[in-house]
């Protein structure tokens, strides 16, 4: 096999392996259709029937009328009043989809913390999140950072039942697209359980990133880079000597 041969190979792999990589980080991934909102937003009000809209035919509505539709709903109990609201906020957060990824940022506070119980509501959070990693590993979602808890907040105002939290994680997200398939999915909803039964309370924030320390995708790029250059040192073993 000719030296010019096998560069093209290696090259070659290098660049199909980079461009894998690409599509499984989501660097094609392109903002939410009006179709894909309507067909999200439709699982989502399945799962809120208090709702009034509940019962619409949402693909003959446009995004405006729907939001106009979930504004004005008057429902009759405080629960239907915070479904109603959960999903105006879900439908902006879908509407203002750039394509691109975000992080979310994940307080978290076991119920019965210091108890005798809270072994148990670890386990139950522990079974949510293996069941969590399996829908997002496969695409392009993963933890950036998970931590305990060294002490009470430090810095709190504004907000009431803030001194205590048992963990704080940071999990990034290819694209808002992965975080709603994943909530209106029939394996997702069946583990919400433990997740509902094993904490107390918790906050989660989704950010955009604007400065971040260390890249995922930096991190792949030279390591590929890396190793073809060392493939290519062992294909010119005549020029490396030179």
């Amino acid at each position: 096999m000719s030296t010019f041969t096998k560069t093209l190979i290696n090259w070659g792999s290098v660049s199909i392996l980079l461009l894998l990589f690409f599509i499984w980080h989501g660097a094609f991934e392109g903002p939410l259709t009006d179709e894909e909102i309507k067909l999200y937003l439709g699982r989502m009000l399945a799962q809120a029937p208090q709702t009034e809209a509940g019962a619409l035919d949402l693909s003959q509505m446009s995004l405006d009328e729907i939001e106009r539709q979930l504004t004005g709903q008057q429902p009759g109990s405080s629960e239907g009043e915070g479904s109603a609201n959960e999903l105006l906020q879900l439908l902006d957060f879908m509407r203002s989809d750039d394509g691109g990824p975000f992080v979310m940022v994940n307080l978290l506070h076991l119920r019965d913390s210091g108890s005798g119980t809270e072994d148990s509501a670890a386990a139950e959070l522990a079974d949510y999140n293996s069941a969590v990693l399996g829908f997002l590993l496969p695409r392009g979602s993963y933890p950036l950072y998970n931590g305990d808890a060294a002490a009470q907040s430090i810095a709190m105002w504004g907000i009431e039942d803030g001194e205590d939290w048992s963990s704080v994680g940071l999990i990034r997200y290819r694209s808002r697209r992965v975080m709603i398939e994943m909530t209106t999915s029939s394996d997702f909803t069946q583990s919400q359980g433990n997740k509902t039964s094993s904490l107390a309370k918790t906050i989660a924030v989704p950010t955009t990133p604007t400065l971040a320390v260390g890249s995922l995708s930096l991190t792949v790029v030279l390591l590929l880079l890396m190793i073809g250059m060392v493939v290519q040192l062992r294909v010119n073993p005549k020029q490396r000597s030179a």
